[in-house]
């Protein structure tokens, strides 16, 4: 096993466990590229060379070839002739349809996590929440989503369900974070709030309760999707519009 010593944020901003382990290297570049793409690191056309991540990462060019190639088939890089791999620019073409099936998936693996909210599972939620929290306060943008994206993702694992996890992450893979919910004033004070509503819900025991918090935390989102980017923006090509850094 490949194992990661440094469990603190590094200076490439990748946050793991002290005892998180990956299988292998290409399975760590992979999670790596994941992470600085969720977080906007890796901005949409950034260039992807090969030798600089291996040198970056402190491992050989053939994994990170193997996770570049693996990255690509998920939908997040591409290789571009007489340029090379270069990070996708992620189109507001079936946004609605990503907030739907967000809503339905995230809803049930919220339901099926309220069962198995341990003391340890709570504080771990609570943790990921003081974190999101104080990544907002501080107006560190890149925090806001990693830290998101872990909180989602600790009450995937909670859920105890795999194959619906794994969906859930591949809409994350796939959502324009920068153009969208990442670029609308105010929207990170709402889901600061949606978050403990969550939480509460997932604390109940109450699978339907947890549920219903999930959907209305994707559904908020949408909302505030749809009413900052109405009929003008998306008459432009499908494209979202440019942001600028949200800090």
């Amino acid at each position: 096993m490949f194992r990661v010593e440094h469990p603190q944020r590094s200076r490439e901003g990748f946050d793991v466990e002290p005892t998180q382990r990956f299988q292998t290297k290409k399975q760590y570049v992979a999670a790596w590229l994941r992470e600085q793409i969720i977080s906007g690191d890796l901005p949409p056309g950034t260039k992807l060379r090969p030798v600089e991540l291996a040198e970056q990462l402190d491992v050989s060019s053939t994994p990170v070839r193997e996770a570049m190639l693996q990255i690509e088939s998920e939908g997040l890089i591409r290789n571009v002739p007489h340029v090379g791999a270069q990070v996708v620019e992620l189109r507001a073409e079936g946004i609605e349809e990503m907030y739907q099936l967000r809503s339905l998936i995230e809803g049930h693996l919220a339901a099926q996590a309220s069962a198995n909210v341990d003391d340890r599972a709570w504080r771990d939620l609570q943790k990921l929440q003081a974190e999101f929290v104080k990544a907002h306060r501080a107006k560190d943008v890149a925090a806001v989503r990693s830290t998101n994206h872990h909180l989602h993702s600790r009450i995937w694992e909670l859920a105890r369900s795999p194959l619906a996890s794994e969906i859930a992450n591949m809409l994350w893979l796939r959502f324009p974070w920068d153009a969208a919910e990442g670029a609308i004033p105010g929207r990170t004070d709402n889901s600061v709030v949606e978050h403990e509503q969550v939480l509460l819900a997932l604390s109940s025991g109450k699978p339907r309760a947890a549920e219903r918090a999930m959907r209305d935390h994707v559904r908020a989102g949408r909302l505030h999707f749809e009413m900052a980017f109405s009929t003008d923006h998306r008459r432009r090509r499908g494209s979202m519009p440019p942001v600028k850094s949200a800090g």
